[in-house]
């Protein structure tokens, strides 16, 4: 598969059949376009992508492959796929396994990198919602909406823009926009660009895209809604307030802001802001540890010192010192 022109690659992790089918099928649907393949990247999932996978398989041999890994979360499985593809490949995609794409979202991102732009994405729909994101944001004016002074339109290309703001300053600080599933990019500008596998609950695709933000590419997007996200597996959406891993959540969380200020030049402003998210994860650590204690659930305690290594100054808060 040397010469094709797009690499779909696809982390996957499901207890539910049905998913990933709905999700490879969306890409083989594309609309004028085809020159790509679909890497499937089973991350030791309970239930294998190849036995569901099967009949489009025999179907696409020449675009579908399947490869299989211990499991390690979505970062780790999209690393995997990323070293799968040669470096001569012009275009890499990203896709979860319960999301499903719209039927022109190849076309249309391939039609804005081919004007010079380096990178692009696209509105999408959440889980239960009839409304899109941006819309949304728009609607409810959430700080993390789109400004009019962040984009420009292109012409000839209906609800296409490029993104003229400070995308760095908002994957970190004022409002992320980017989102594996809705993300195309020129694989040959970034070649050696990996995730961050240790970040498993949250902060690995913020420093993918940070990183890549530091090279200040040039950003196209759609305001039509490209992506619809499906209720599978989500280790981020399932770490949220009171379950399993909401604790791990907040270490990796502190972990990827020390990161932050201690890898990245920030301004004042941008310094002042990560410092105020740090106080607010070091508080919403001790109401989950907490509410997790009133449940009988003394194990949770175990996740104090790893809060304390992502951290630094941890105990002395929880002293209230």
């Amino acid at each position: 598969m040397g010469d094709i022109a797009l690499s779909v690659i696809i982390p996957f992790y499901q207890n539910e059949a049905g998913l990933i089918t709905k999700a490879v099928q969306s890409v083989l649907d594309q609309n004028c376009f085809d020159d790509f393949e679909i890497i499937v990247v089973d991350d030791g999932s309970p239930h294998p992508a190849q036995y569901e996978l099967a009949p489009l398989l025999q179907r696409y041999p020449e675009k579908l492959t399947v490869l299989l890994k211990t499991n390690q979360g979505p970062g780790a499985a999209r690393n995997t796929g990323l070293n799968h593809i040669p470096k001569t490949r012009k275009y890499v995609a990203f896709l979860d396994s319960d999301d499903t794409w719209s039927p022109d979202h190849l076309i249309n991102a391939v039609s804005v990198l081919e004007r010079g732009y380096d990178f692009y994405f696209s509105n999408l729909y959440h889980v239960g919602r009839d409304i899109s994101a941006f819309d949304r944001e728009q609607k409810i004016k959430f700080p993390t909406r789109l400004r009019s002074d962040e984009m420009v339109p292109l012409d000839g290309l209906p609800e296409k823009y490029e993104f003229i703001g400070d995308m760095f300053d908002r994957i970190l600080f004022s409002g992320n926009i980017l989102l594996p599933p809705t993300i195309v990019y020129d694989f040959q500008k970034f070649p050696n660009q990996r995730f961050q596998p240790d970040y498993r609950y949250m902060g690995e695709d913020y420093l993918f895209f940070a990183d890549i933000a530091l090279a200040n590419p040039r950003y196209g997007f759609s305001w039509t809604p490209e992506v619809h996200c499906g209720r599978g597996v989500n280790i981020f959406v399932n770490s949220g307030w009171g379950s399993q891993h909401y604790l791990d959540r907040l270490c990796d969380e502190m972990r990827f802001r020390r990161y932050a200020e201690n890898t990245y030049s920030l301004t004042p402003e941008q310094k002042d802001k990560n410092n105020r998210v740090i106080r607010r994860i070091r508080e919403d650590f001790k109401k989950g540890l907490l509410s997790h204690l009133k449940r009988g659930q003394f194990h949770k305690l175990a996740k104090i010192p790893k809060m304390q290594k992502n951290d630094g100054h941890f105990y002395k808060s929880f002293s209230g010192q």
